[in-house]
């Protein structure tokens, strides 16, 4: 934890419960099934199967055909009834968390997290961050950058030492120009 640190958020936080199932191919291949075949099954087990429009005055409405029992649970949707076997003998089913969005930049996931120094100067905050995040242990494969109004003043501290340079040569110039000299 970094002291100071006020309002720390990130949008992997607002995880919500879902259910993975992955299908054993050789299993589902025994039993006459596919993947896409047990995903709409599994589909009209849970939302029902949309099968047109009915028309009512003027207003049409969906038709959906919905199973007589919806399962409520991990359980009952591992013994779904799928063909001549259950779900569970030709998939597995896990209660994972997943996040609620997932942010992309330029193709690849990203995660946010976001912080405001309470009662510091940002620059002494930002040195404390980039220690942290220098020392942090993440895993093969991912990168951590620092960004908003620290990166923000490191790109501006760094156009003005430029401005300032280019300043200095400017000012020397006007003067050899003026005293015909490069060394008076």
């Amino acid at each position: 934890a970094i002291q100071g640190a006020t309002e720390v958020t990130n949008n992997l936080s607002a995880a919500v419960p879902s259910l993975r199932v992955t299908v054993n191919r050789g299993a589902a291949a025994e039993h006459g099934l596919t993947e896409a075949s047990i995903g709409r099954i599994v589909a009209a087990a849970l939302h029902g199967t949309p099968v047109g429009q009915v028309t009512v005055g003027s207003d049409p409405y969906g038709a959906v055909v919905v199973a007589p029992v919806t399962p409520l649970s991990v359980d009952e949707l591992r013994n779904l009834n799928i063909g001549a076997t259950t779900l569970g003998a030709v998939a597995t089913v896990d209660e994972v968390a997943t996040a609620t969005t997932i942010e992309r930049l330029d193709g690849e996931r990203v995660a946010t997290v976001s912080a405001v120094p309470a009662d510091r100067d940002l620059g002494g905050f930002s040195r404390q961050v980039t220690t942290a995040v220098v020392n942090a242990k993440i895993p093969a494969g991912t990168s951590a950058t620092i960004g908003g109004a620290s990166a923000e003043q490191r790109d501006a501290f760094g156009q003005l030492g430029l401005a300032l340079l280019a300043a200095i040569a400017l000012v020397y110039l006007v003067m050899v120009a003026t005293f015909r000299s490069l060394v008076q």
